[in-house]
């Protein structure tokens, strides 16, 4: 059968690739190939333009279909998911790494409601519907680590905006009580804190940031003053928020007790008063909100500068209870394809890690 032959299955068909899941595909550095291939497993057939404006993507699926037959596996909803995704990022020519980012960790940071606008997101997850996977660094592909689930709305408000324009939109809302592209000051607030959170910075302007929106599940954080932050905040969502405050309270420096006390008491308060504001299953906001108000802002770069990332790293590491996993800098970007800017090359190479010795942070479910 030739390269242009239709596709067309003959019962006598035989491929000399062998029976294994991943056989013929990541081993082969071919992204499309291996893309129309797991089409073939997943019993989902690419439309007929996609096939004929990739050919490798078609011959990976005449493959794969030759070799499955009807011995496919289900397609559920984070798996059409998944391939759609892949398909968009190969229009793109993003790339997409497949070993981390799978249906099964779509499904995990899958969220019902928008982390920006907050508003409640009914369609499927895809490239072009109203559920969005989104990539926080731009200089990076589709990998697990800084993706994250959005509503279109925010998504197209946000395009390819870097950490540096969305605090501008912030700062243009807040001054001038103004609506930016639909957004207004605080969800573009949340929007510059997702990004923040994967952007390594200094400790100094870190600790300067307030924690708009609280980490997505599975987001690796960069900076560990934000993880403190973090669990900090869930702390009071904890069944016994007292007992976990002073556990981390006892590994803090004494110098900076009285300053943690004050912040924490202005927090507190502020966490209370706006509890009665929301909605019974969405308490979390709250603790979001709250960062939004200048005391507890100013009480926190209070308390925080006077400890630096080793000592905070330390007590997130201590406190963790088995919610934090610490990466070094190569495991943490592995796939990410820093060094090409998230660009696809026609044949895609194994993705290159990057160099430095600073673990990351990454805050999960425990249940997930």
């Amino acid at each position: 059968m030739t390269a242009n032959a239709p596709l067309l299955r003959s019962s006598g068909a035989r491929t000399s690739l062998p029976l294994r899941e991943d056989a013929g595909c990541e081993d082969t550095l071919d992204t499309a190939f291996a893309l129309g291939w797991d089409h073939a497993r997943h019993g989902v057939t690419p439309s007929l333009e996609t096939l004929c404006a990739h050919l490798r993507l078609q011959q990976g699926f005449r493959a794969g279909r030759s070799c499955f037959g009807r011995r496919t596996q289900p397609a559920g909803v984070h798996v059409r998911a998944w391939l759609e995704l892949r398909l968009h990022a190969l229009r793109r020519r993003i790339t997409f790494e497949t070993v981390q980012l799978t249906p099964h960790f779509l499904a995990r940071i899958d969220v019902a409601c928008c982390p920006v606008t907050r508003e409640p997101l009914g369609e499927p997850l895809g490239p072009e519907g109203g559920r969005r996977l989104v990539r926080l660094r731009g200089d990076a592909g589709f990998a697990a680590g800084h993706v994250v689930v959005t509503g279109a709305r925010a998504a197209q408000a946000r395009g390819e905006l870097g950490l540096t324009a969305l605090l501008q939109r912030q700062r243009t809302c807040e001054t001038e009580a103004k609506v930016l592209d639909g957004l207004d000051a605080a969800q573009w607030a949340r929007w510059s804190t997702l990004c923040s959170l994967v952007e390594p910075m200094p400790h100094a302007r870190a600790a300067g940031l307030p924690l708009c929106v609280l980490p997505p599940n599975r987001l690796r954080l960069f900076n560990p003053v934000q993880a403190l932050q973090t669990l900090l905040s869930r702390a009071l969502l904890h069944r016994t928020p007292n007992r976990r405050l002073a556990a981390l309270r006892e590994r803090l420096p004494a110098q900076s007790l009285p300053a943690f006390d004050a912040w924490l008491t202005s927090y507190q308060a502020r966490v209370a008063a706006l509890l009665p504001q929301q909605p019974d299953e969405a308490p979390y906001r709250a603790l979001e909100d709250a960062w939004q108000a200048r005391e507890v802002l100013a009480r926190w770069r209070r308390f925080a500068t006077r400890l630096d990332a080793d000592r905070c790293e330390r007590i997130v590491l201590e406190c963790g209870e088995g919610r934090v996993r610490w990466l070094p800098d190569a495991a943490a970007t592995d796939g990410w394809a820093l060094e090409q800017g998230g660009v696809r090359a026609a044949v895609t190479a194994r993705p290159g890690r990057s160099g430095g010795q600073r673990r990351q942070l990454g805050l999960f479910d425990r249940a997930a």
